[in-house]
């Protein structure tokens, strides 16, 4: 039987957080892919990113630690829990389905 979780969090400066940090987390790039070793990323996708980030995803998430005033939203986070009774193709087409029904075009997203 399938269990279903959605949390979505936020996340600013006041709270220590980073965005580049954050993804990089999520994406198990760098110091994060050697901290855990069964836990891994199967699958990365990057929309809506700006121009100048399409070649590098990585740098819209830096710009917004950098450039994000003091109180704002860094990023906001959706943990969303995918049946494991569905094979890895219509896991990802699940996910990108809520992502163009939720976010659509409107706001870059990893």
């Amino acid at each position: 039987m399938a269990i279903c979780h959605l949390a979505v969090r936020h996340a600013n400066r006041r709270q220590g957080r980073s965005a580049l940090a954050h993804v990089k987390y999520l994406t198990r790039a760098g110091a994060a892919a050697r901290r855990r070793e069964g836990d891994q990323c199967v699958y990365v996708e990057h929309r809506n990113m700006p121009p100048w980030a399409q070649e590098n995803p990585r740098a819209f998430w830096a710009a917004a630690d950098t450039y994000e005033r003091a109180n704002g939203r860094l990023y906001t986070g959706l943990d969303i829990t995918l049946p494991r009774e569905l094979p890895r193709p219509e896991q990802v087409a699940l996910a990108r389905a809520f992502i163009d029904r939720v976010i659509g075009t409107a706001h870059p997203c990893s």
